[in-house]
């Protein structure tokens, strides 16, 4: 998939790199932006000694991320089942679907997000998902092996989207010099 994407994108391996000790959040795969934090993510500890070479491993870093895959080994792995056109949530999926929640409510937790993105894969099975603060949007599932257009035709959208199309919200700015400079002297009146 990653010549479906924009030459300022990469995906990088996240899994069983948290952020943090005390997090258990690692989704398998992350896209970046180049310009938002991907290129500082490429460099990981390799050989011996401290040496940084460029790789497409980081830490999940969810304040940066544009969308997360996961990905389980089984089609019975598959979080949301649909029958009869209803979603069924079963149980044996319970923790799949507790562990793609977290990353939602960490991306949600430290972007400014109208609604992210989410792909899950599970054997040659993929679903994508919308999230918003109001719930989730899924897909029904596709064989991306046999199927790969729907999967590719995804990412190279999302790659070519500007940022509110991929979910930011852009009425947010960073602050700036004086901006900075008022907020640090601020002293609240008791």
């Amino acid at each position: 998939c990653t010549k479906a994407l924009a030459p300022t994108y990469v995906v990088k391996e996240t899994a069983d790199r948290p952020v943090h000790a005390h997090a258990d959040h690692k989704p398998d795969l992350a896209l970046y932006s180049m310009k938002f934090g991907g290129e500082a993510l490429t460099e990981e500890p390799s050989g011996r000694g401290k040496t940084k070479v460029p790789g497409y491993k980081a830490k999940a870093r969810f304040a940066w991320n544009i969308c997360f895959m996961e990905v389980k080994f089984n089609e019975s792995e598959d979080p949301f089942v649909a029958k009869n056109g209803r979603v069924l949530l079963p149980s044996k999926t319970a923790k799949t679907r507790a562990q793609i929640t977290r990353y939602i409510v960490e991306v949600f937790l430290r972007q400014h997000r109208e609604f992210t993105f989410l792909v899950i894969i599970f054997g040659h099975k993929a679903r994508l998902t919308r999230w918003d603060q109001a719930g989730v949007v899924i897909t029904e599932p596709f064989d991306y092996v046999e199927n790969p257009a729907p999967l590719l035709t995804f990412f190279y959208r999302l790659s070519r989207a500007t940022r509110a199309e991929q979910g930011f919200d852009t009425s947010v700015r960073l602050a700036w010099g004086k901006q900075i400079s008022e907020l640090k002297r601020y002293k609240p009146k008791n």
